[in-house]
């Protein structure tokens, strides 16, 4: 298979994804669900969303993680490292948070964290 057939499958397969992440979004909550696939560096990518976003969710580990024994994917450090906004790091299996920690020692950011979660609607909490 030629490289710009590999790419062609490899968009297709990621639009089929999240189509499938879509549908099954749509089936536990009724929010609306903003899907786009996009070419390029994940961190640049999510500089550019970060103005509209309020919370990341990202796995901690791509599916090469699996041959090189990694705990931690090579894109999740620079994320962290390039995002201003909190994120949370899932894994693997996904289980529905029932309850969360939220750790205050007083800082600038433990503060802001505060501040941030006070000014958002409690339907999102």
């Amino acid at each position: 298979m030629r490289a710009g057939q590999r790419s062609k499958a490899a968009r297709e397969a990621g639009r089929v994804f999240l189509a499938d992440l879509q549908r099954r979004s749509l089936t536990q909550t009724s929010t609306a669900v903003d899907i786009k696939q996009r070419f390029g560096y994940l961190h640049e990518t999510l500089i550019q969303r970060e103005p509209s976003v309020q919370l990341f969710v990202l796995g901690r580990r791509g599916t090469s993680a699996q041959m090189t024994q990694r705990d931690l994917g090579r894109n999740l450090e620079q994320v962290v490292r390039a995002l201003h906004k909190p994120i949370l790091v899932a894994t693997d299996a996904f289980s529905e948070p029932t309850r969360a920690l939220f750790a205050f020692d007083g800082s600038h950011i433990s503060k802001r964290g505060v501040r941030m979660l006070a000014a958002s609607p409690s339907s999102e909490l």
